[in-house]
């Protein structure tokens, strides 16, 4: 049957193609952003104040707060010689008031808005899953609500396996702010937060050592949003280090109860999404950076992505349909924005696919990547930059990526793109250039994959043969690196010199994109993230080391980054299929 949708689906694409001249198709239609965000700001303190001292009871102190007038702000301050076990968030009345609970030892962590790191454990009370595998925090359903955590190391179990540290299911309004979250460095652990709740955030902390032999594991994972619909609402992911096994941060894998509490609303920013280089020699199960399965209206931007390698998966970046276990045929991947994005030290870039290969789902649509750079592909063995099938209204815009391996873009026999936009961007051919399964190079995978409504123009194909994308005029193919003329390909300044033939010849057809230049905005990322375009790579490292993940400089006295131009368009990042099965349940 799937090979006989194929088969219909390219017939159909072909004759499409030929009813219409190039140049002729419709313009995208572009993603909604997030509707919402979390509002991470500090409530003032206007109610009771408990305090657990040395040797105390954290629960009970909870439990105290949750009782106390629901629309005041509580504060539950903690003695850092504390080591509890399970800490179950309690229900609470109706009403608007927080319950704060910090670390005692305030005072001597990061100030707010800058990141955790390792160094500052001392200064925090230990929250510690026991055993077996029970939870570190938990909350007690719909109606546990608006509770913030500040500067707790939450523990996995150290010697049974924790299914997940944080396990937020049904409630709301819970925000974990300058946290350590980790899973056991020897056993690991399968999940660090289970973001199953409205209104939720982790910013500022540092999630690690998820990981598992056999089985996906996950530092940030969500799937499911609250039945209670009035208790729905976004999800922000920012300025964290996220390091998981099968997947950093993903969203989709079990599939949601209905359509409505398909998660969505989400905004991850400015955090530094890695794997552990380390793992690459060991035995566990390693699979992408970034994966959405089931997700509406996201926004990823400002991130750092980096250390892929081939293991379960071969590529950093998947969006990919997946009605997971057959139960959720509303499943899909819709209004999704990819901008102003690192990505570098990877085996392929980029792979999505548009609809569910199994199981029934909702097509893929609206996704926008655009202003990302793809940087150091060498060392990983990768064949492929990107590689796609089946989506509907995909545009990238203003990408520069410096892929390695065979090809550029590839395509697999399967349902064919439609209204895909591929433009302003900057690739290297390789082996194939754009080449799908079954069609020669350029002009026949173009027509073949990228219809009805294909746009491929204004994009540089380094070393690529003019004559094989003849049909589709306005691109460029510099024979070299060196023909591009960027200001410093050595060090990855990957602006374009003032000489460069790309310079000032690209397109702002797909968004308020605001560089006319081929390939990203590169000035834009570099303000964006804090990257020091004048001393390149190692100043980003640099970066993240002297300020413990926060976004600029030592000597800007820890201002969040403003860029000097408004945040812009979206390009969606789109590359290849699938090679392995995506198919296990996280659970």
């Amino acid at each position: 049957m799937r090979r006989i949708r194929q088969v219909v689906a390219l017939a159909l694409a072909l004759a499409a193609a030929l009813l219409l001249p190039a140049g002729a198709w419709a313009q995208p239609v572009l993603p909604t952003l997030p509707q919402a965000t979390v509002d991470t700001t500090m409530p003032a303190i206007t109610g009771t104040t408990f305090t657990v001292g040395a040797s105390g009871d954290l629960q009970g102190a909870l439990d105290s707060a949750a009782a106390s007038d629901p629309n005041l702000n509580h504060l539950i301050t903690v003695n850092v010689n504390n080591n509890f076990g399970t800490i179950s968030l309690p229900a609470r009345a109706a009403g608007s008031g927080w319950i704060v609970v910090r670390s005692a030892n305030i005072a001597s962590l990061p100030v707010e808005g800058r990141r955790v790191a390792v160094a500052d454990a001392s200064n925090m009370p230990i929250i510690t899953a026991p055993a077996p595998p029970a939870n570190a925090i938990t909350d007690a359903g719909s109606t546990a609500r608006h509770y913030r955590f500040i500067g707790f190391d939450i523990r996995g179990n150290a010697s049974v396996k924790t299914t997940a540290v944080i396990i937020l299911d049904e409630g709301h309004h819970f925000i974990f702010d300058r946290c350590l979250i980790r899973g056991d460095p020897t056993l690991g652990a399968r999940r660090g937060v289970q973001m199953n709740a409205g209104n939720t955030a982790v910013i500022h902390s540092r999630v690690w050592d998820f990981k598992e032999n056999g089985a996906d594991s996950q530092a940030i994972a969500a799937w499911n949003m609250p039945s209670v619909a009035a208790s729905r609402g976004p999800l922000l992911i920012d300025n964290n280090y996220l390091e998981g096994g099968g997947e950093n941060v993903l969203f989709g894998g079990v599939d949601s109860s209905s359509d409505a509490q398909i998660p969505e609303d989400i905004t991850v920013t400015r955090n530094h999404i890695a794997k552990n280089p380390a793992h690459q020699a060991q035995t566990w199960t390693e699979k992408n950076l970034f994966e959405l399965k089931s997700v509406r209206r996201i926004l990823v931007e400002r991130n750092l992505f980096e250390n892929h390698w081939l293991d379960a998966q071969s590529h950093a970046i998947v969006f990919t349909v997946r009605n997971q276990s057959g139960g959720a045929n509303w499943s899909t991947v819709q209004d999704a924005t990819f901008r102003y994005n690192l990505i570098r030290d990877i085996f392929n870039a980029y792979n999505h696919l548009g609809e569910d290969d199994a199981f029934v789902s909702v097509r893929m649509t609206r996704v926008h990547i655009h202003d990302n750079l793809w940087l150091d592909m060498a060392g990983h063995g990768g064949t492929s930059g990107a590689g796609q099938e089946g989506s509907l209204n995909m545009t990238w815009d203003h990408n520069t990526m410096l892929n390695l391996g065979t090809r550029a873009f590839a395509f697999s026999l399967g349902v064919a793109e439609e209204n895909w936009k591929y433009q302003n961007s900057i690739w290297r051919r390789q082996s194939f250039g754009i080449k799908g399964d079954l069609q020669s190079e350029g002009n026949n995978t173009i027509n073949t994959y990228m219809t009805p409504g294909g746009v491929f123009t204004t994009n540089a194909l380094i070393a690529g043969n003019p004559v094989s994308y003849n049909q589709y005029p306005g691109n460029h193919f510099p024979a070299t690196d060196a023909d591009v003329q960027f200001i410093d390909l050595t060090n990855n300044d990957l602006r374009l010199a003032s000489g460069s033939p790309l310079k000032g010849v690209g397109t702002r057809n797909f968004g308020p994109v605001l560089s006319l230049d081929i390939g990203a905005d590169v000035e834009e990322v570099f303000s964006q993230i804090g990257w020091d375009s004048t001393s390149g790579r190692n100043a980003l490292t640099a970066t993240f080391s002297a300020v413990t993940g926060l976004w600029v400089s030592v000597s800007d006295g820890g201002r969040p980054p403003v860029s000097s131009r408004p945040a812009v368009g979206d390009r969606p990042a789109v590359f290849d299929r699938p090679p392995v099965v995506d198919r296990p349940p996280v659970p």
